[in-house]
Parts: structure tokens; C-alpha cells; sequence
């Protein structure tokens, strides 16, 4: 006996709700599979990535990838809490003190076992990113034209970091 396609979906979402998650999963594979058949799927997905939610899913996405490809702990953040970190440095970028497009900088890197989490991102520039790279922070701040005691230390406060990192 072989049920016809809107018998058998019934069926599948009787069961998905009876039994539980592992059938759940075939009721959504059903409902993915009858929803690309609708003309116009293609272009709400790209509208859906293009969209302001989209394209923090896909950074999201992107941060928790990178994480477990580096093996380190990714701790989630929402866009919310980065702006109270902007804020809470100015919206200027914590080592040089620019006023410019800021992107998030991991105090202690991925590479060296720092974990992606709110309190081990600090905003900066992206020369200042970028040219940080995978160094130490103290190490590499110290060798910077830029370097300002009084900056470090609010840093270091920020970050609530014990100052025994010297």
C-alpha cells in the first residue's frame, strides 16, 4: 500500500507531532521539499540573506565557524551587546583612538587560543587589526607610534583583565 503525496504528508506531520524530534526532521524535509516548489523560493532566499536579520545570520554563522575551525570557545554575542562595546569605547578604535569604520579585534587572537567571546574583542581599525594580526597585545601595543599608557589601562579595565598580564 503506497499513500498518495498529501496522504503521506499528513501522515508524516501526524507522526513528527506524536513522536517527537526524529520525525520532525522528516516533517520539515517534507515541508522544505514542498516549499521549493514554489516559483518564487529562489529569490526570497536572496532576499532573506540580503536583509539586515540575514546578514547577521551569516556573520553569526561565519564567527562560530571560524571558532571551531580554530578549536577555541566562541560564547554568542548579539549586535546588540557590540554596540554597547562600541560605546563603551567611543566609537573610536581602542589602540590608536580613530573615528572610523570599526571591526571587532580578538584581544588575545583565535590563534593563540583566545576565545571568541564578548570579553576578549575589543573594536579597532582595521589597519590596526590588520597589523596586530596574531601578536601578543601588550607586545605588540609598546612598539606602536601610537602607544599611550592611559589607553592600555583602559584596555586592560575594560576587558577586566588582572593586571598581572605584565
Amino acid at each position: 500500500y503506497k499513500a498518495s503525496g498529501k496522504l503521506r504528508e499528513r501522515q508524516l506531520r501526524a507522526d513528527a507531532k506524536r513522536k517527537g524530534a526524529p520525525h520532525r526532521l522528516a516533517a520539515s524535509r517534507v515541508y522544505g521539499a514542498k516549499y521549493r516548489q514554489t516559483p518564487n523560493w529562489e529569490m526570497a532566499c536572496k532576499k532573506f540573506w540580503a536583509s539586515e536579520k540575514g546578514q547577521e545570520c551569516r556573520r553569526r554563522n561565519e564567527r562560530r565557524r571560524r571558532a571551531r575551525k580554530m578549536g577555541v570557545l566562541h560564547v554568542y554575542y548579539s549586535p546588540t551587546e557590540l554596540t554597547r562595546l562600541y560605546f563603551l569605547y567611543n566609537n573610536e578604535c581602542a589602540y590608536c583612538g580613530a573615528v572610523c569604520k570599526l571591526t571587532n579585534d580578538h584581544f588575545i587572537p583565535l590563534q593563540l587560543d583566545g576565545a571568541d567571546a564578548l570579553y576578549n574583542l575589543v573594536p579597532a581599525c582595521m589597519p590596526c587589526n590588520k597589523n596586530k594580526s596574531i601578536h601578543l597585545p601588550l607586545t605588540w601595543y609598546k612598539r606602536q607610534p601610537f602607544f599611550f599608557e592611559d589607553r592600555w589601562q583602559a584596555i586592560i579595565n575594560n576587558l577586566g583583565i588582572v593586571q598581572s598580564m605584565r
